[in-house]
């Protein structure tokens, strides 16, 4: 279940450093009912680390937020309810769906590269993006 690894991926992040208190996320309202069912159960035991999921601030990313069906993803779950208090106002919600659009022009040539030649490339690409997305010179940074 994607869920599961999301949530795990977040909780192996906590064990080394903290996170900021909001997510966006495709699925949030899936992520929410599942850790609001599952807390303080034999599948998600309470520690520091789980108590910080219920209070995390969590909404579908623009992108999605249109085609969900449930009440609670045309309320609360969306980034722009009032319940955020503008958390979500100057963020860009839809760029990881823009990064893969992005991506998704290489995905031929980068067919034939393997480890490490094509995490070398993808960081590159990862970068370039960045620095254009950022308007910062990729000339005046170091990768």
């Amino acid at each position: 279940m994607i869920v599961r690894r999301v949530l795990h991926h977040i909780l192996t992040i906590l064990r080394f450093g903290s996170l900021p208190n909001a997510m966006c996320y495709d699925c949030a309202c899936t992520l929410k009912l599942f850790i609001d069912k599952h807390l303080d159960s034999d599948n998600l035991k309470s520690t520091d680390f789980t108590q910080f999921l219920t209070s995390m601030n969590m909404a579908i990313d623009r992108f999605h937020v249109k085609n969900h069906k449930r009440a609670m993803c045309q309320t609360i779950m969306k980034p722009d309810h009032p319940c955020h208090n503008n958390i979500y106002a100057a963020i860009n919600t839809e760029v990881a769906e823009q990064m893969f659009s992005y991506l998704a022009k290489f995905k031929n040539l980068f067919r034939g590269y393997n480890y490490p030649k094509s995490t070398i490339f993808f960081t590159i690409l990862f970068h370039l993006k960045n620095c254009t997305t950022t308007g910062i010179s990729s000339f005046d940074q170091r990768i």
